[in-house]
């Protein structure tokens, strides 16, 4: 039993050793470098992996680049897993990947990334591990790049007038409903000079339009367009080149000057910004009697008021024409509309004088015997022009003759009656004041109506402040109730002028947060609207414009509604931030500007002006009677009609076509804002703004309203006055007396 239990010691103790030199041994084997099994490997592979490096970016597309990475060298040729990710640098998006890779012998490997955003910056960082341990490296050093943008196509370009025209751009549609920058590349192509414009915009489709002002007219230009995301500074390559050419203001025949029997000079408005240029210039003229047309070339140079005078002879003598204009630009391609047409009467010949018909550039006209030499000389014959050459014997001489419905009227003395009528005409009107009377009536119906259209005119803009562009005209006609209702939801704040209320264009507005700092900029657009589209936070707003400053004293205005004051804007969600601005000129002073054009208004040259087409109205009437009285013709009933016309439209027709706010002195009321109201809701439905000589123009839908007006006088009180006015036919023209 003894040696039995000793065996048992024996056995034991033997296991006990051969367990404990095991164990050395394995302990020795972990701290060898290596164990030869046919591959050489470091068991420090069962450890955290060394932090790898992006070595480089390259291959960038749109979408795609590849991304270079070094890991530490005892993993070269050895199964790895790789995590890289991608950081939109603009809005901190993140994108996982995952790899499975074999470094090269140099423990670099490729990792391509695709699904990327056009146009982004990108933060790339990656870490691995041996295949299936799951033990992962440190993240890399964080690599940024961005991918590329593809060029935008100018497809066509639009609306070209005289000094604007629309750019229609086709861009990346993945930026659809992205905020974007564009800038273009504008070039003068007849003096080589260029600049860019810049501007933001928020595109719901990949077409953009965009317009370009300030052109000048009849010149040819060329646009290269380029683009990226808002305030990244980073563009695409340009677009291709799209040339065109403005066009030209059609030009205006104001009036014909020193009318001969067989010419008179045409003075033609053509276009101021064209002072001092050569034009080319065709005038269509066409005899009223024969209905023959022919043209007459003209080279001018433009004078300093945008004018050419230039004389078109080889008319026939009494003969009535209509002459029409168009121009181009000295060395240009494009031609301007026609004119309208301009009618006139050449002298008639005296009867002391022979009248002869001559052949002259192919045109048979009548001229007085006394010219037939200097028309011999220039290469004109006797008698109608005849195809192939040669003449005709001239018609023999008459004298002109009256006539009624193309009848011939021998004045023949056949009572004493007519012998009485004789002498009265010898005496008020004989035959060589006919023309005098008959210039005097013409001058006195054009007077006559265009007092009667001057007065059924919208007469506001005259007195306003400045000139009007098109789009600011719009927005008035607008704010003034002429265009539709003004929508109550808008998607941009405005910047206007607190006294005038019009907007102000290229306004600088700038966004940063409560501490100071710049979170983005923008300019007021022609309109004066403008945008942000910010994330929730707290902001506030800068604004800067040459001669003016920001009014902060107002929380409100009648015609804008809500005013920015100067402090925080806050924003619970992401969306555009909504605020009018309230800006005071530093250079006009419009109390001075008001008072200076109610002087003029009321100055003794205006009264003059009010009273001179009332004059000539009524001294072209009693003209027309006589003359049509004793020569009873179809030209002088014709006027006589128009007389008619005007006189039975001026009692029975015109009416008011405005209203008008004054104190119980008389005196206007500038810059005052009237308003309709429901007379049950007190709802705001149309409003208005007075000129500065208290007048405004509104229109209204018929029926009962609350009308409110609210302002103050150049020198007094503010006030706020209302009453109830009744619209009949759609427009208020209420006389306020405050």
């Amino acid at each position: 039993m003894v040696n039995f239990f000793k065996g048992i010691i024996v056995v034991f103790c033997g296991f006990f050793l051969l367990s404990f030199l095991g164990i050395l041994h394995a302990q020795a084997a972990s701290n060898s470098d290596s164990i030869d099994i046919g591959v050489t490997v470091d068991n420090s592979m069962h450890n955290i992996p060394g932090t790898p490096a992006i070595i480089d970016v390259y291959n960038i597309t749109t979408d795609y680049m590849d991304v270079l990475i070094e890991v530490e060298d005892l993993y070269a040729g050895v199964d790895i897993d790789v995590v890289l990710i991608a950081t939109r640098v603009d809005n901190g998006d993140s994108t996982i990947l995952t790899y499975d890779r074999v470094p090269n012998g140099n423990a670099q490997t490729e990792l391509d990334v695709s699904g990327l955003l056009p146009g982004t910056y990108y933060d790339f960082v990656v870490r691995y591990s041996l295949d299936g341990m799951n033990v992962f490296s440190e993240n890399s050093n964080a690599y940024r790049e961005k991918t590329a943008i593809e060029p935008p196509v100018i497809d066509d370009i639009s609306s070209v007038d005289a000094d604007s025209l629309t750019l229609d751009v086709v861009i990346d549609p993945r930026f659809t409903g992205d905020s974007m920058d564009y800038i273009v590349e504008v070039t003068n192509e007849d003096n080589g000079d260029d600049y860019t414009v810049q501007l933001t915009k928020t595109t719901s489709s990949n077409s953009v339009s965009i317009d370009i002002d300030n052109l000048d007219p009849g010149t040819q230009y060329s646009f290269r367009v380029r683009y990226g995301r808002a305030n990244t500074n980073y563009y695409s390559d340009w677009s291709n080149s799209r040339n065109t050419e403005t066009h030209i203001k059609t030009p205006v025949i104001d009036e014909t000057n020193n009318v001969t029997t067989n010419s008179m000079d045409l003075l033609v408005e053509i276009d101021e910004d064209l002072s001092g240029e050569d034009v080319d210039i065709i005038v269509r003229v066409t005899n009223q009697s024969t209905g023959e047309t022919f043209d007459v070339d003209f080279s001018e140079n433009v004078d300093s008021d945008g004018t050419v005078t230039f004389t078109v002879d080889g008319l026939s003598a009494g003969t009535e024409y209509e002459f029409k204009v168009k121009y181009m630009r000295d060395g240009g391609s494009v031609w301007s509309d026609w004119s309208q047409p301009k009618s006139e009467r050449t002298d008639y010949i005296d009867n002391n004088e022979t009248q002869v018909v001559i052949c002259h550039n192919d045109r048979t006209i009548t001229i007085s015997s006394t010219e037939l030499q200097d028309y011999l000389d220039e290469g004109a014959y006797e008698g109608e022009c005849q195809q192939g050459g040669g003449t005709t014997p001239p018609e023999t001489p008459t004298d002109p003759v009256d006539t009624v419905s193309g009848d011939t009227i021998d004045v023949v003395k056949e009572d004493e009656e007519e012998d009485f009528k004789e002498e009265i005409r010898e005496v008020i009107a004989p035959e060589e004041t006919k023309n005098i009377y008959q210039t005097a009536g013409v001058i006195g119906a054009t007077a006559g109506s265009i007092a009667a259209l001057a007065g059924s005119a919208v007469p506001l803009f005259t007195a306003m402040p400045g000139a009007f562009s098109s789009s600011i005209f719009l927005k008035f006609i607008e704010l003034f109730g002429i265009i539709g209702r003004r929508k109550e939801e808008r998607n941009w704040g405005v910047v206007f002028d607190s006294v005038t209320r019009m907007p102000i264009p290229a306004a600088k507005i700038v966004l940063s947060d409560v501490f100071g700092k710049e979170m983005a900029t923008t300019y007021s657009d022609k309109d004066g609207r403008f945008g942000f589209l910010a994330s929730p936070g707290k902001y506030k707003l800068s604004i800067f414009k040459k001669d003016y400053e920001m009014v902060t004293d107002i929380d409100a205005d009648d015609l804008y509604g809500n005013v920015y004051n100067g402090g925080v804007v806050e924003m619970s969600e992401e969306h555009i931030i909504l605020v009018n601005i309230a800006m005071k000129s530093l250079a006009i002073n419009w109390e001075e500007y008001a008072q200076k054009k109610v002087k003029q208004y009321r100055s003794s040259f205006s009264m003059f002006k009010k009273y001179f087409f009332l004059t000539l109205y009524i001294l072209g009437f009693v003209s027309t009677c006589i003359i049509t009285w004793f020569y009873p013709n179809t030209f002088n009933f014709v006027v006589l009609g128009i007389y008619i016309i005007l006189f039975i439209y001026q009692v029975f027709f015109k009416k008011k076509k405005y209203g008008s706010i004054e104190t119980d002195e008389g005196k206007p009321i500038p810059f005052a804002v009237v308003s309709l109201h429901d007379e049950n809701s007190n709802e705001k439905k149309r409003f208005a703004v007075t000129d500065a000589i208290g007048r405004y123009y509104l229109l209204a839908d018929n029926g009962k309203y609350k009308m409110k007006a609210k302002g103050q006088p150049v020198s007094g009180e503010a006030f706020e006055k209302q009453g109830d006015v009744k619209v009949h036919d759609g427009i208020v023209r209420k006389d306020i007396i405050v």
